[in-house]
């Protein structure tokens, strides 16, 4: 994975603690910091978080259930593989695999991030 495909605050995890996932936060290309280490890493020490009902209960997201962010519907389906889910939103819909990639579609999307990690602040973004 590359520090390109991260936005601030997206949730990745450590190749050597995959069932561990953390906060990252891009510094520069190619280095990135997890919020549980001490210091900053080169991104080939980071891996996706897969998605999965357990994986987004932890973060409080509502899964098949339909949910408002920032005025628009909203709705996150488990496929029955349970390694792959469905955003929809609008009538359209969005096939993502890893935790950072529904990030990305939501806050691409609506506008807001739907993980906030206390110490990860975006400038000019309210909280």
């Amino acid at each position: 994975m590359k520090s390109t495909d991260l936005r601030l605050g997206n949730i990745a995890a450590a190749i050597d603690e995959p069932f561990k996932p953390d906060y990252v936060v891009v510094i520069e290309p190619g280095i990135v910091y997890l919020m549980g280490r001490e210091e900053a890493d080169d991104e080939q020490n980071i891996i996706p978080v897969p998605v999965s009902a357990e994986m987004l209960a932890t973060y409080d997201i509502p899964c098949d259930v339909t949910f408002s962010i920032s005025g628009h519907e909203v709705r996150i389906c488990m496929q029955e593989a349970g390694d792959r889910a469905t955003l929809e939103l609008n009538g359209a819909r969005f096939d993502f695999h890893y935790l950072h990639e529904m990030q990305n579609l939501i806050h691409a999307l609506c506008g807001e991030d739907i993980i906030r990690h206390p110490h990860v602040h975006i400038e000019n973004e309210a909280y």
